[in-house]
């Protein structure tokens, strides 16, 4: 039996990504940042963009030397062009959920095939765990 045609590939993948957009981006924005971390974070992203220091991440004028700079930066960032701190805490997640959902559709493809793919990734965004780490960041 032939495989799917690679515009019906694409097609099978972009209803995937879709899909997942919706799931995971049901409720964003929704929530306030949870304690006890979530408002800490929130608060180094809002001191990045208010001071313009980017480079290291401060807590109160302090080194916070405890997560890596990226996920500061990458928060920092969507604070700067969401303006909301509730939104911009959880893209971050809510992106690489997707990133996560093509790299297994991706692997799948290269490893076997189109429609392998397809089900692969649609099995991972069908698991609970799964939506439940990426929509809580």
């Amino acid at each position: 039996m032939p495989g799917p045609t690679p515009r019906f590939a694409s097609n099978l993948l972009g209803s995937l990504l879709l899909a997942a957009a919706i799931v995971l981006g049901a409720g964003l924005g929704f929530r306030d940042p949870w304690p006890p971390d979530e408002p800490r974070f929130a608060l180094i992203a809002k001191e990045m963009v208010a001071s313009g220091e980017w480079l290291i991440p401060h807590v109160g004028g302090v080194l916070y030397p405890d997560k890596p700079p990226l996920f500061f930066w990458l928060v920092a960032a969507m604070h700067a062009l969401t303006g909301s701190i509730s939104i911009a805490l959880l893209l971050p997640a809510f992106f690489s959920g997707l990133g996560i959902l093509w790299l297994v559709h991706d692997l799948g493809r290269r490893l076997w095939n189109p429609r392998v793919a397809f089900w692969s990734a649609a099995a991972l965004l069908a698991t609970v765990q799964f939506p439940l780490q990426m929509k809580a960041g």
